[in-house]
């Protein structure tokens, strides 16, 4: 879906994010300096580099959730909104788990007035597929850590990529991503369909065979002219020994 968004909501939605993380920034920092040099742990380095991972990702969390909630909230009030579609169910929560962890946010479920199709504009804006729990970038990082290790590690590394860097001192606080579901991402993953170019080699056979089969092939071939002088070897040997008894 196409988004048609003003220099004007461009402001207020710049506006707003600097408002709203300002004092979490604030805060955050005030933490770490007040307590860094209160930890009497060999800790402490992990300790404050966890401490900014967590606060960066909260940051992050509630740009993308107010982004989210102003770009649907534009499109509610927009000319476009009310001459095409109406309103049928407002701030439905949805819950997804991107690479900063689990976000929450509402939006607004449309009817088109003119076909009767329901649809959430923000869902359909960044291409969310309906009730998937995993974001679209969570799936391909399973999927890329699947192809190179195994479906079962790949739910271990992924899982442990979303928390934070906590996990390498209590590995019980990671909630592992189902292995089932990093099996049905790959068999659902839209791969595009690769059609070679065609050569123009009339005259020319093209075989195509994995290295597997090339063997078996070559196998056979070496293999059969050799056992057919090996028996012809061993029954002219017979005849022989047969007809010197004579």
């Amino acid at each position: 879906m196409n988004i048609s968004i003003s220099q004007n909501f461009k402001n207020v939605l710049k506006n707003k994010i600097k408002i709203l993380i300002s004092p979490i920034l604030y805060k955050s920092i005030d933490f770490i300096v007040d307590n860094l040099f209160e930890i009497n742990n060999p800790d402490k380095y992990f300790y404050f580099m966890n401490t900014i991972q967590s606060s960066v990702k909260e940051l992050i969390k509630n740009i993308v959730i107010t982004s989210f909630e102003e770009l649907d909230n534009n499109f509610k009030n927009s000319n476009n909104r009310t001459s095409r579609y109406i309103i049928n169910k407002s701030n439905v929560s949805r819950t997804i788990i991107t690479i900063v962890g689990e976000i929450t946010f509402s939006r607004t479920y449309y009817i088109n007035k003119f076909s009767g199709d329901k649809f959430f504009y923000v869902d359909n804006c960044f291409d969310l597929p309906k009730y998937d729990h995993y974001d679209p970038i969570i799936k391909a990082i399973a999927i890329n850590n699947a192809v190179n290790t195994s479906q079962a590690q790949s739910a271990r590394d992924t899982s442990a990529f979303i928390g934070n860097i906590s996990h390498l001192m209590d590995y019980s606080i990671i909630n592992n991503i189902p292995r089932q579901s990093i099996f049905n991402w790959i068999n659902s993953w839209n791969v595009p369909d690769v059609i070679p170019e065609s050569i123009d080699t009339p005259d020319t056979l093209y075989i195509m065979a994995d290295l597997y089969q090339y063997l078996l092939v070559l196998l056979f071939f070496v293999l059969y002219p050799i056992l057919i002088l090996y028996h012809f070897h061993t029954y002219l040997h017979y005849l022989m020994h047969h007809f010197q008894n004579y």
